[in-house]
This record gives C-alpha cells, sequence and structure tokens, in this order.
C-alpha cells in the first residue's frame, strides 16, 4: 500500500487493462468427433459469422453427412440472430 505521496511511484502502480483482449473459440463436435474450430480474434458481427458457418460448418456437415440431416444448434447471442437480407 503506497503512503501518502508516493502512490505514483513505479512500485506503487498497478497496470491494468479496462478492455482486455478476447477471443472466440468455436466448433462443432459430432458423434464422431470435435470439427471445424476456428478462432476469432475480433469482434463477430452477422456478416462474419454467417461467413465462418459457409466457410467452415456447411463443408463439415457435408463431409460427416452426406447427403443427410444434421441439426444445428448455436447459443442465441445477438450477432447469430440478427437477419440477413439479401
Amino acid at each position: 500500500m503506497a503512503k501518502k505521496g508516493e502512490e505514483f511511484k513505479p512500485e506503487c502502480i498497478q497496470k491494468t487493462v479496462n478492455y482486455p483482449t478476447s477471443v472466440i473459440v468455436r466448433g462443432c463436435f459430432s458423434h464422431t468427433g470435435m470439427r471445424c474450430v476456428n478462432f476469432v480474434e475480433k469482434t463477430l458481427k452477422s456478416d462474419d459469422y454467417q461467413q465462418i458457418l459457409k466457410d467452415s460448418l456447411l463443408p463439415t456437415i457435408e463431409e460427416q453427412y452426406p447427403g443427410a440431416n444434421a441439426i444445428f444448434q448455436q447459443d442465441l447471442a445477438t450477432n447469430r440472430k440478427v437477419p440477413k437480407n439479401g
């Protein structure tokens, strides 16, 4: 604890981060194991999420269940519920 007048000495200052870097880890799994793990190091917006589904998830579903039905579940985060028009 710093004494009065010492609070700005380097040894009395603790560095903090107001907005720490976050990483989103997303993936899919089935009875055959974990597939298509993605690491996202930015704010994930609706367009980004849809691009991940198109580039990663859909090809994995086709590979794992060719011609069959699959169930897709998500966590209902806001950026995944925004409708895409067009």
